[in-house]
């Protein structure tokens, strides 16, 4: 397994005989979310339990801290050190040198994470997909994780920049601008992308509006995008699909907000619930042609939007009680259930609306 370690948040007492380590001078500007992909990398044959952390400090507290049992990511905040440090992972036997200052750190934070690289396990080569709402988010992620998975990638999105970013990351991506929400235009912008295999209907918007307050502009531009859409990108696929006798698959993205009443979200959950049941009459009416049809229904989801819209920790803290996995949805937990409705190993998968929800909906 492959994982990524970033030192960040320095604060440093500069030895000026010595040269300023080209990792420092590339991490003290940035933040977390910035991390390049040039930082250090390691790669055991391990679980994250299994890998330890040494280091060469008479702190005791530190050396046992450093060497927590990490399911996901470790974070140690405020390391106080006037001496300098020799930092080591191991496992298995194996160790990799991961730090040595030739500076005295005051603070720093040190952040592990897995390394995934998602999705491996399926093959989609041959295939071609297209997936809208491609610039950010699950969508993007989906569209980076079929590339890799060999398919053919068509990303629809509104916004040209978020385009150019994906292709910057993924040169054999296919893009196409076009808001999803004008009938025509949608039109006009998919009758030249060609066959189409694999169709996920990401694109979505939420706006959150207590019901008294809700207006007729915003529930039609909501429906518009989260089922109209839906239902007009999938006729056009489906369409060419049918012609060509080789079936397909479609996977909408919904939520658990389908199913159960999210306070201020009353057109947003509205619009998935009608998602769902467009879902079960899709996966009715295409099933004779061998195209099937799946939603995905996450809980809240660890997006850059997912962390802005609970960033409050009250409101976070009322949802994660309820779900008995104790935390959000990461992205790429919704990618891989994606994934798999679209891959034969689900062959038999048709109508289903899945939930990504840590047992949200099981309470």
């Amino acid at each position: 397994m492959v994982f990524k370690v970033f030192l960040t948040g320095f604060d440093v007492e500069f030895d000026h005989n010595k040269e300023e380590p080209e990792i420092l001078r590339t991490e003290k500007s940035r933040s977390v979310e910035q991390r390049p992909e040039s930082c250090f990398q390691i790669s055991f044959c391990c679980s994250p339990e299994e890998l330890n952390f040494t280091c060469q400090h008479p702190c005791q507290w530190w050396s046992s801290a450093l060497q927590l049992q990490m399911t996901r990511s470790c974070r140690l905040d405020r390391l106080h050190s006037s001496k300098r440090l020799k930092v080591q992972a191991e496992a298995n036997g194996t160790k990799v040198l991961l730090f040595q200052s030739g500076l005295q750190l005051r603070r720093f934070r040190l952040l592990l994470l897995p390394d995934r690289q998602p999705n491996m396990d399926f093959s989609f080569a041959g295939k071609r997909a297209l997936v809208t709402g491609a610039g950010k988010g699950i969508g993007r992620a989906t569209a980076l994780a079929l590339a890799r998975c060999g398919a053919k990638v068509v990303a629809v999105t509104r916004t040209q920049a978020d385009l150019d970013s994906l292709v910057q990351e993924c040169a054999s991506i296919t893009p196409v601008c076009v808001d999803l929400g004008d009938w025509a235009a949608t039109e006009a912008a998919l009758q030249d992308v060609g066959a189409i295999d694999l169709l996920v209907n990401n694109a979505a918007c939420a706006r959150l509006q207590p019901f008294l307050e809700v207006t007729a502009d915003q529930f039609d531009q909501s429906f518009d995008v989260n089922v109209k859409a839906v239902l007009h990108v999938s006729q056009i696929m489906a369409r060419g699909m049918k012609a060509r006798g080789s079936g397909g698959a479609i996977v909408n993205v919904s939520s658990q907000a389908s199913k159960c009443a999210v306070r201020d979200y009353a057109v947003y959950c509205a619009t998935k619930g009608a998602l769902d049941m467009l879902t079960k009459v899709m996966a009715l009416e295409l099933g004779p042609h061998q195209i099937r049809v799946n939603s995905v229904n996450p809980t809240v989801v660890m997006t850059d939007m997912g962390r802005l819209g609970w960033s409050n920790p009250d409101k976070a803290k009322s949802m994660l009680t309820r779900i008995p996995l104790g935390r959000f949805a990461e992205v790429e937990d919704v990618v891989d259930s994606i994934l798999f409705l679209l891959s034969d190993r689900s062959k038999m998968t048709n109508g289903v609306t899945l939930p990504v929800d840590g047992g949200f909906l099981a309470c």
